[in-house]
């Protein structure tokens, strides 16, 4: 493997975008005047659309790949990283069921406190693959490996 090139790198670069749109979505939450209630669910739409496939693409092809290097027979290894797709879906129905409600002040603190608290989790979660399990990759397999075993299989829709 070429030391220069990080097999990763278009992975990572695809996790700066979204990590620059989280924060531009974390940002509105705090915008005075701003419509709430819109603002939370252009947060939700976006998990729907851009992190939730993200999430099943990687519990499908990338945490295998991770877990084949580190022991193909336990996939204990990204464990976290799956329950913690599921803690982002579970924070999702609560949102949308305070979207759904009667939207009183408290249900719009409530709101914007579980959406800035949801958005901060899914940067970390970011930052984990980028710190714990992307090195991972870089040091087993070249970018061309990389490309073809894993990043071959993600959809269009999430360049």
């Amino acid at each position: 493997m070429n030391d220069h090139v990080v097999p990763t790198a278009p992975l990572r670069m695809q996790h700066q975008e979204l990590m620059a749109r989280l924060e531009q979505q974390r940002a509105q939450l705090f915008v005075r005047d701003a419509d709430s209630g819109q603002v939370i669910n252009d947060i939700c739409e976006f998990v729907r659309t851009s992190i939730a496939p993200r999430a099943a693409w990687e519990e499908e092809t990338l945490y295998p790949a991770i877990d084949a290097l580190m022991g193909p027979s336990d996939p204990f290894f990204t464990a976290v990283m799956r329950r913690e797709h599921g803690l982002v879906a579970v924070w999702m129905q609560q949102l949308t069921g305070l979207l759904q409600g009667s939207w009183s002040d408290a249900d719009q603190l409530k709101a914007v406190v579980e959406a800035g608290s949801m958005l901060a989790f899914i940067r970390s979660h970011f930052l984990v693959q980028e710190e714990v399990l992307l090195p991972i990759l870089d040091q087993h397999l070249s970018a061309e490996e990389f490309a073809s075993q894993v990043l071959a299989s993600q959809p269009a829709s999430l360049h």
